[in-house]
């Protein structure tokens, strides 16, 4: 309790500060190496896929399994979706990624004894390339995402698609759980909203959401011309970039359903803290999901504009906090010109308004600040 004061004592000072003092603006000495590193991303372009699905009658559900070196975790997962207690018809697709390990025996193995089961496999490419292969071999009317170091609930399936079906839902979400798997107990529950229905779109609430594949549905007609993002780290920002502003109905669900396991092997984990420069893949999947919302003609909304607005304000910040000082600071003043030239002219509240600010004055440190006082936020509650 005593910390948790602190931590509010802080906010509130930062918070004061942003709102009082003027900083000066960001001071860059040159663009080099800014303009090197935008040469390599303008070749790696997101483009529309030729995804088209047929849908078969039979099946309900398809679940996308990426396996890569999951002998530790396979079995677990794959049980707990095979002792399902539901009423749907469901196929699981495993894709194992070039493992070294016995992953690829164990998926045989279940594939002998389960027929709903569908094992393919590929050379190592990567988790993007992975999912999309499974994305390749849909036919269901509904896909889920489950990472095979994690596992759900056995009502999973019948929870979250008496959920979709009842109310045509494009998405529905669901809650979880962090698991210690090493230690076999829950760490912590992920989310506190309560059970709510967007009938014309997420709007301003767009970030209120996590953007994984993993803890929910989609309906297989969002993914049509569109798959994860070959060769970048974060491909999975996608989800709320695109998917979640295709969506013109989506549900959120109290219901813990999907048990998201913590280990030393966590590839967010690994990346979270990197001084390596592919942090910035960040920066670029923005500008380039920007371009590719144009090209499905998803329309400039409060949806994009909000995310934008988080995306370069917090998750920028914490992305790219071990990289050095001056190409932060370029990139962070790269930023300002794209959330600048962006239309604004939506309702916003106090702290919206303060956060374009920032932006337009290109204000390097209150931007450090903000991101400081969002986090605190997120780890120990609001104000």
């Amino acid at each position: 309790m005593i910390k948790h004061f602190f931590i509010k004592i802080i906010r509130k000072i930062i918070y004061i500060l942003l709102v009082l003092v003027r900083f000066p603006k960001a001071k860059c000495k040159n663009f080099s190496k800014y303009d090197n590193i935008e040469t390599k991303y303008r070749n790696k372009p997101i483009e529309i896929t030729d995804n088209k699905f047929i849908i078969s009658d039979n099946i309900d559900l398809n679940i996308i399994i990426p396996v890569y070196n999951s002998e530790r975790f396979l079995r677990k997962c794959l049980e707990s979706l095979l002792n399902q207690k539901t009423k749907y018809k469901y196929k699981i697709i495993c894709i194992n990624d070039g493992s070294t390990d016995n992953s690829l025996e164990i998926l045989n193995e279940f594939a002998t004894k389960y027929k709903n089961i569908v094992v393919l496999s590929q050379e190592n490419k990567g988790i993007a390339e992975t999912r999309n292969l499974g994305l390749k071999n849909v036919d269901s009317k509904y896909i889920s995402f489950v990472d095979s170091d994690d596992f759900v609930n056995e009502s999973f399936i019948e929870n979250l698609l008496d959920n979709a079906y009842k109310n045509d839902a494009d998405i529905v979400r669901c809650n979880y759980y962090e698991y210690d798997i090493e230690k076999n107990k829950i760490i912590k529950k992920g989310k506190n909203n309560e059970k709510k229905l967007y009938n014309k779109g997420l709007g301003k609430d767009i970030t209120k959401y996590k953007g994984y594949p993993w803890g929910g549905v989609f309906k297989t007609k969002l993914w049509e011309n569109i798959q994860f993002p070959n060769g970048y780290w974060y491909e999975d920002m996608i989800i709320r970039m695109i998917l979640f502003r295709r969506a013109k109905k989506f549900l959120y669900i109290e219901d813990i359903l999907y048990y998201y396991c913590v280990h030393n092997n966590n590839i967010s984990k690994s990346i979270e803290k990197t001084e390596n420069l592919q942090c910035l893949d960040q920066f670029f999947l923005i500008k380039n999901l920007y371009k590719l919302s144009k090209k499905i003609d998803l329309k400039e909304d409060i949806d994009l504009y909000i995310n934008v607005l988080y995306e370069y304000s917090v998750v920028l910040w914490l992305r790219t906090r071990k990289i050095e000082k001056e190409l932060r600071k370029q990139i962070f003043i790269k930023a300002c010109n794209i959330i600048n030239s962006m239309e604004n002219d939506y309702k916003i509240n106090n702290e919206e308004k303060l956060v374009i600010k920032i932006f337009k004055r290109e204000d390097y440190i209150a931007w450090k600040l903000y991101a400081i006082y969002k986090m605190l936020d997120v780890k120990y509650g609001s104000i």
